[in-house]
């Protein structure tokens, strides 16, 4: 071993002298491994390593040169073979060509990438590699793709395939509308159904439809869904609605001013191919304009009180209006609840005392019942409940508060 040091040391030397490298920097090179090939440094981008090994070669090359022909170390016509080896250009090589093939698709793309790499070692052209014309010229053929490479479709059986492109960016498609060139398997529903009858235009009557529903691929293949086509049928009414889409559509439709009666609503998808997906029905009716007078008609009470009509009695006041044309009248049942310091005690219903009509001038009603008299002493109030004829409930209303002494 310390024979082998001393050779090891001697070769340092002779290498330092020769490279212009610290003495110490290259028999720590050697100890590492036995190869000069700064290994015991730490490890370099590919880059500054082809540079560093290109002028390491040609270093070694006049290294062993000068050695064989040193006279003066030598003895006279002696000769020593003195060869110091590096496996840099063997390594340094490798790794270049197998990371330009890992990221080339083809050969043009692969010789294009190596090109630098190729001149880099040799100081000259592909020539030296035995590479003569190999991707051909035909005068000013420079393609940026082929340099910095570009996103594209890679799968194979898309329609959109482009096995030029370097990556692929997610915009394959399939034109038979089926088949997303992997294992996913489309699930498509439909979902949020809502077909129904409304007055969109505010005529007043429902004589408009809608029609909204989602058409979704559950598993979201990114399955594009082209050259199909949806259908509407209201009734013996077909709309057609053609769009290309993937994973979900949604259909928003109105129909306007359909004429009263009642229609069947059906939605379907087709594809070119004849393949369809059968979506929601429902039956819809349309209403005709009311020949109703009182129809949208709306009612105001601009009073509702109880006035002391003796020590011991009240009446019942109120004024009532509606907006509605001067033929439109309204029959009101009533429910009058009547109060005593907070307390029910009773109530007189319409159908005791008979309905109110309310017209579209101020209508006054006064009730005194039997029920409103011989109070006792306190707090009396009414609540009052309406339903007016074709309008929703008022319910619960309070009027004022009067005292019995």
């Amino acid at each position: 071993m310390p024979d082998d040091l001393e050779d090891i040391k001697k070769r340092a030397r002779i290498v330092a002298e020769a490279t212009g490298r610290d003495e110490a920097d290259v028999l720590a090179d050697l100890l590492d491994d036995g190869v000069l090939n700064d290994s015991h440094r730490a490890p370099k981008d590919l880059v500054t390593q082809l540079r560093e090994a290109a002028q390491l070669i040609t270093t070694v090359q006049e290294v062993n040169s000068q050695v064989s022909q040193n006279s003066v170390l030598n003895g006279g016509d002696n000769k020593t073979d003195v060869k110091i080896e590096t496996t840099l250009e063997g390594d340094i090589v490798d790794r270049a060509l197998a990371s330009a093939q890992r990221k080339a698709d083809n050969l043009k793309k692969l010789i294009a990438t190596l090109v630098p790499v190729f001149l880099l070692l040799t100081g000259g052209s592909l020539e030296a590699f035995g590479v003569i014309d190999f991707v051909g010229s035909d005068g000013d053929d420079y393609d940026p793709y082929y340099e910095e490479g570009y996103g594209g479709c890679l799968a194979y059986d898309a329609t959109n395939y482009d096995p030029d492109a370097s990556w692929d960016d997610g915009s394959c498609y399939w034109d038979n509308g089926g088949g997303s060139g992997s294992d996913c398997e489309p699930d498509w529903w439909w979902q949020n159904e809502a077909i129904f009858d409304h007055d969109h235009d505010g005529q007043g009557f429902n004589n408009d439809l809608r029609v909204q529903v989602d058409f979704r691929d559950l598993n979201a293949c990114n399955e594009h869904m082209n050259n199909g086509y949806f259908e509407i049928m209201v009734g013996d009414d077909s709309r057609i609605l053609e769009y290309n889409f993937h994973d979900e559509f949604t259909i928003n439709e109105h129909y306007l001013n359909l004429a009263p009666g009642d229609y069947y609503v059906t939605v379907d998808y087709y594809t070119h191919d004849g393949s369809s997906w059968a979506g929601p029905t429902a039956w819809v009716t349309m209403e005709g304009q009311s020949n109703d007078p009182c129809a949208g008609v709306s009612v105001t009470q601009k009073e509702s009180t109880i006035e002391q009509n003796t020590r011991s009695s009240f009446v019942y006041h109120s004024i009532m209006i509606h907006d509605g044309p001067a033929d439109c009248v309204l029959r009101t049942e009533y429910m009058l609840s009547y109060y005593h310091d907070g307390s029910y005690q009773g109530t007189v219903e319409s159908d005791q005392i008979g309905w109110w009509d309310i017209h579209n001038y101020e209508t006054e009603h006064e009730i005194s019942e039997p029920q409103f008299d011989n109070l006792g002493p306190g707090k009396w109030e009414l609540e009052t409940r309406w339903i007016l004829e074709g309008q929703p409930e008022v319910c619960c209303e309070m009027t004022n508060t009067i005292t019995v002494d």
